[in-house]
């Protein structure tokens, strides 16, 4: 630990020999921020492929794409004109926002599947109580999705379209 601290004390980063790939950390921001959110931007496209197709698991892996892509945009905002990055970010969080619901009802059968795991902790009048709430509930959500799709596909759709502003 106190070599690190006098390393960074005395700046021993600099005293280094810098490799080629090291040669992009002294580039000046602006100029390596497009790349980078160019990169995250196309993971997040590559993962709108056949949307209407994607099961549950494969949805929730482009909401985190495109909370990174978000959290990336938000880093490096600053950096460009602040009215088309605050216009793409609006898109950008309907998408997260709709898909953040979606995983949620996802994430309520494991909730549910947990509680049935403690059924032999429960009177038998108590876990049946909660098997038809639980049940009711997640149909009351399933049929929320069901109606949410289409939205969410428009959703989807305006995003892939969405004009880059970097």
């Amino acid at each position: 630990m106190l070599r690190l601290l006098r390393w960074f004390t005395v700046r021993g980063w600099r005293d280094q020999p810098i490799s080629e790939n090291a040669t992009l950390l002294l580039a000046p921001i602006v100029s390596v921020a497009p790349s980078v959110l160019e990169c995250r931007y196309r993971k997040a496209r590559r993962r709108c492929k056949r949307f209407e197709q994607l099961a549950p698991a494969k949805r929730h892996r482009l909401r985190i794409a495109l909370k990174k892509l978000r959290y990336t945009i938000e880093f490096l905002g600053s950096l460009f004109d602040k009215h088309r990055v605050q216009a793409f970010l609006d898109r950008l969080k309907l998408l997260q926002d709709d898909l953040g619901h979606a995983n949620d009802v996802r994430i309520s059968y494991d909730l549910l599947e947990q509680m049935q795991g403690k059924r032999d902790q429960m009177k038998d009048s108590f876990a049946s109580t909660i098997d038809r709430a639980g049940g009711i509930v997640i149909g009351w959500h399933e049929r929320d999705l069901a109606d949410r799709e289409p939205l969410l596909r428009k959703h989807v759709k305006r995003f892939k379209r969405l004009d880059p502003f970097w």
